[in-house]
C-alpha cells in the first residue's frame, strides 16, 4: 500500500521556530496555507504543495522532488534557489524571481509566468508546456535539454542565450525581443520567421 503523506501544521509556524538554524522538511503535504516571510536555509524534500501561496523571499532554499500544484508564486524572490526533480501544474508565477537559481529536471505545466524572470540561471532537462511566458526575462542563462511547446513568448527577452536546438515551432512569439546571434540554430515555422525579420532591419511585404 502506497504510503500516505500526513498534512501537517500551518508551515508558518514551523519555519518561524526554525529561522535561525538550516532544516530539511521531508515528505510532508501542505495544502491551503500561505508561506510568508523571509525564509532561508532550507530545504524541502519529496514534499507536496497544494493550493498554497507564497509570498515573500526564498533565499538559499531547496526544492527536491517537490510537487506544486495549483500554488500562487507571484512575485515571490526565489533568487539563488535550487529546484530539482519537480513538478509544477497550473501555477501561477506572475513576476516570479529565479534569477541565478539552478533549475534541474523540472516540469513546467500550464502555469501563468508572466514577467517572471530566469536571468543568469541554470536550466538542466527543464520543459515549459502549455505556459505563458509573456514578457519573461531569459538572460545570461545557462541551459541544456530545454524545451518550449505551446507556450506564449509574446515579447519575452532572450539576450546572450544561443537558442541552439531548440523547437520554437508551437509557441507564440510575436514581439520577441531577442540577437540574431541568440537564434542561430531554433526552428521556427515560415510565419514565425517573418515575424522576427524586423529585428533585423528586414522588412516584407
Amino acid at each position: 500500500m502506497e504510503k500516505r503523506k500526513e498534512k501537517q501544521q500551518p508551515i508558518t509556524a514551523k519555519i518561524k521556530h526554525q529561522s535561525n538554524t538550516p532544516f530539511t522538511y521531508r515528505d510532508t503535504s501542505y495544502e491551503e496555507e500561505e508561506i510568508n516571510g523571509f525564509l532561508e536555509h532550507l530545504d524541502f524534500s519529496d514534499c507536496t504543495f497544494k493550493n498554497i501561496s507564497f509570498t515573500g523571499t526564498l533565499e538559499h532554499v531547496g526544492f527536491i522532488h517537490c510537487v506544486f500544484d495549483h500554488c500562487d508564486l507571484s512575485n515571490c524572490n526565489i533568487a539563488d534557489t535550487s529546484f530539482h526533480h519537480n513538478q509544477l501544474s497550473q501555477c501561477k508565477l506572475v513576476g516570479t524571481d529565479f534569477a541565478g537559481s539552478s533549475i534541474q529536471d523540472v516540469k513546467f505545466t500550464s502555469c501563468q509566468m508572466k514577467y517572471s524572470n530566469f536571468s543568469y540561471a541554470t536550466l538542466d532537462h527543464v520543459s515549459f508546456q502549455s505556459c505563458d511566458l509573456e514578457e519573461a526575462s531569459f538572460q545570461e542563462i545557462k541551459w541544456k535539454q530545454w524545451t518550449i511547446e505551446n507556450s506564449n513568448l509574446t515579447r519575452a527577452e532572450i539576450y546572450h542565450t544561443r537558442l541552439t536546438g531548440l523547437d520554437f515551432r508551437t509557441n507564440q512569439i510575436a514581439g520577441i525581443r531577442t540577437t540574431k546571434d541568440d537564434l542561430v540554430g531554433v526552428t521556427l515555422t515560415i510565419d514565425q520567421a517573418l515575424e522576427i525579420l524586423p529585428l533585423f532591419g528586414i522588412n516584407v511585404e
